[in-house]
Order: structure tokens, then sequence, then C-alpha cells
């Protein structure tokens, strides 16, 4: 896409030789399907055609939330509603087609939660064998729904490798784009797209851009990036230590930067507190339940709420459901009942360590006894080591100590702890 090398339409063929990333053009199918097939003109034509019923996600017009902001008009687009409860099953099922027409039998799988669990409900649908090698931090919740659909957690490199940033993966996920002007019968002034690696913001640039090639708009949306603090798009120096909105890969930071120049838009930095608020605010004001980075995107309006004032209309996008997000957001509510007991313990052993570090287990255990939670040292040892899975504590061994297995938090732990309200 950068130095206008050609490739054959590789399935497992993700990024050019020079480093920039693959787009896909050429033969595009003709009629209509279901799910985001429906869109097939859009799409490039394959022998399968893969669909759980994706896409047709709901345009919710939110008065309550445009009066809090001071907005004209204001819509979510709520791709939460999608099968596996996230915007990237449109996506998967492009992806997942395009596989399954490949004739491959097996994949591994790499990429955050919400990728691997949407890809392992539609590979499960096409039966191929699904293994998935996790980016942290990753909700517990999200590793459940991957496994229930089959995927089996390996680093293997037997398998070829399909990531997030797979060309047939933006093909599917521009189609949010299309959608979006189809239910409003316009194009909206201005669209808000929380952002982390960039792929969603230059898709949906993508499919504005063909729907003006075609003549089927006669102007773009101004696009907005909802992003954390330090992310590549606002600084090049500022180290990037968000929870929510990771850049896990830089491959499409300069196409999400062309996408915001192309459109007049800008990126908005919002934090992870902002986040965790406005998934409040958007379940009380307009009954909307979202991930914390789904919400990233109604944080920004709120941000930039004077420059948005005379744009009519708004579409802030949410990407992902939190219901899948229930574990994570315990951490950082005002929940109570058996299961924020279990969370507070290990916010409890966050403190411990963010105060004492380096710290060993047992000396945890001691400390939460001393402050009242009464535990045991074989629980203390089980929630050490979900808490590393999720890339909140990291442990050292020290020689000359006779327990030998120390424990620091990640700079991702001490964003959490940062949120905690208990």
């Amino acid at each position: 896409m950068r130095c206008g090398k050609l490739y054959p339409p590789i399935v497992t063929l993700e990024k050019c030789a020079c480093g920039g990333p693959l787009s896909l053009e050429g033969a595009r199918s003709s009629g209509t399907g279901d799910g985001v097939w429906r869109y097939r003109r859009h799409l490039p034509s394959m022998e399968v055609e893969l669909s759980l019923g994706e896409a047709a996600t709901p345009l919710i017009p939110c008065i309550g939330l445009q009066k809090q902001i001071r907005l004209a008009s204001l819509y979510v687009k709520d791709e939460s509603k999608n099968p596996t409860g996230s915007y990237i099953d449109r996506g998967s099922a492009v992806l997942a087609s395009a596989i399954a027409s490949s004739g491959l039998l097996s994949v591994r799988l790499h990429g955050d939660g919400n990728y691997i669990a949407s890809m392992g409900a539609y590979l499960a649908r096409a039966g191929v064998k699904a293994l998935g090698s996790y980016e942290l931090p990753v909700d517990l919740s999200k590793t459940i729904q991957a496994s229930l659909y089959g995927v089996k957690h390996s680093s293997s490199e037997s398998s070829p490798v399909v990531s997030y940033r797979n060309p047939f993966m933006l093909e599917g996920l521009k189609t949010i784009a299309i959608e979006m002007v189809e239910q409003l019968n316009t194009v909206p002034s201005a669209v808000i797209v929380p952002t982390a690696t960039g792929v969603l913001l230059f898709s949906l640039y993508k499919g504005f851009r063909e729907l003006l090639d075609y003549g089927s708009i006669d102007n773009l949306p101004v696009l907005y990036a909802a992003v954390s603090k330090g992310h590549p798009l606002v600084s090049s120096k500022q180290a990037h230590t968000a929870l929510f909105l990771p850049v896990a890969d830089k491959t499409y930071i300069e196409e999400a930067r062309k996408a915001l120049r192309g459109t007049g838009g800008d990126a908005v930095e919002v934090s992870d507190a902002e986040m965790i608020r406005c998934v409040r605010v958007l379940a009380r004001v307009e009954g909307i339940l979202a991930e914390p980075s789904a919400a990233a995107s109604v944080a920004a309006c709120f941000r930039i709420s004077k420059r948005l004032a005379s744009s009519s209309p708004v579409v802030a996008l949410v990407t992902g459901s939190g219901l899948k997000a229930l574990d994570l957001l315990a951490y950082s509510s005002d929940a109570t009942g058996a299961g924020a007991a279990f969370h507070r313990i290990k916010v409890e052993i966050l403190k411990a360590i963010a105060e004492r570090a380096p710290i060993h287990a047992y000396g945890i255990y001691k400390l939460l006894n001393e402050r009242g939670l009464a535990t045991s040292p074989q629980l203390v040892y089980a929630y050490l080591e979900d808490l590393s899975k999720r890339g909140l504590v990291y442990s050292m061994n020290v020689a000359s100590q006779r327990r030998k297995k120390v424990f620091y938090l990640t700079p991702v732990g001490r964003s959490l702890l940062s949120l905690v309200t208990y």
C-alpha cells in the first residue's frame, strides 16, 4: 500500500516486504447475502461465505447523552450487538471465510481477547482448528469465551499465524462505515472511533472512501480517533502504559494518520479513568453497557464537545460489550457481594505489592491478614498466578533470599490500581 508492490491475495500474507500494511483491491462479489455479506459488492469474492448474523447493528439516538455533552444530535453505533459481542465479528466473517476458502486446516491466532474469541467462533463454524496466543493484559471472560469455541492456547509455530492486521479483516470492518450511511440515509458530520492499532480507524476511512469513489456519497465525515494516554498518534516520546486501548502493533499507525488528515480530523487523548466513567454514563443514561475501551468514543465526545457543537449528526462508535469485561470492571466499580469481595482481595494484593515491592507471596499473605482480610497462602499463590497471566504483576527469582520469588507491579498493574474506587 505504501510502496505500490503487488501480491496475490494469500490469506496468510499480512505485511509488505517494505514493512507497510497490505490492502485488498480487485474482484468483488455481486448480489447480496446474510450478515456482513449484505455488502457483497464491497467485499472480495471467495468460495466460502461464513456468517453468524453479524452486522445490522443498531444506530441509537442518544437524547440524554447528547444533552449532557451539549451536542445537537448524537448517535451511538452499538457494535456490541454482534454475535460474540464485538465489532471484530464483521472482519472475522470475511477473514475466516478466506481461511476456509484457502483450504487451511489450522491457524494460530495472535491478538487480544476480543480478536481470538471472535475468530474462534467463525473458525469453529468453518471446521478449522484454531490455536491462540494472547496479548496481555487479557480479560479472563474473553479467554473462557475463546476456549468454549475450541481455541487452544498455544505458541506453537507449526500453524500459520493470522492476526488482526490481516487485510481480509479490514474488508469486513469497513462495512461499519457503509452501514452507518445506509442507516442515517446521509453522511454523519463526525465519527468518533476508539483507536489502538489504527486498523479500525483506517477500515472506516476505507469504507467511506469507497462510497465516495462509487458516487454513493458526496463528502467524507470528519474522523476522530479516541486514543489512550501516550498513544503514538499524539506522542512519539511519551511512554504508552495505558490499561485500555494498548498499541500492540504499529503497522497501521501511519494509515490512521492518513485517515485523520484526509478528513480534517484529529486524535483525542482520553485517560483510563475517563473511559471507566463513560462506561457508567452510557449504562445509566442510555442503557448501553460498553467495555472500557469501547466507551473511549464517548469520553472523546466530552473532551471535544465544543468542537462538535456545530456538527450534526455525530456518531460515537461503541466497539464491544461490557459483559465481556465484567471481571476487569469489578476492580474499579462500586459493586457489592461475593464477586466484589473476590476482586477486593486481588486489589489488596496489588496494593501490597505497590507498597512493599519486592515482596514474596508469604509476605503478601501476612500483610493481608494484618489488614483484616482472611485468606490463605494457597489462595494468595493462586491470585498471584492469575494476576501474572493478566500482565498485572511479574516475578523475579532472588537467590540471596530464602523465599526466592518476589513480585513487582507491571506498568499496566499500576494503571489498573489507579482506577480502583474502594
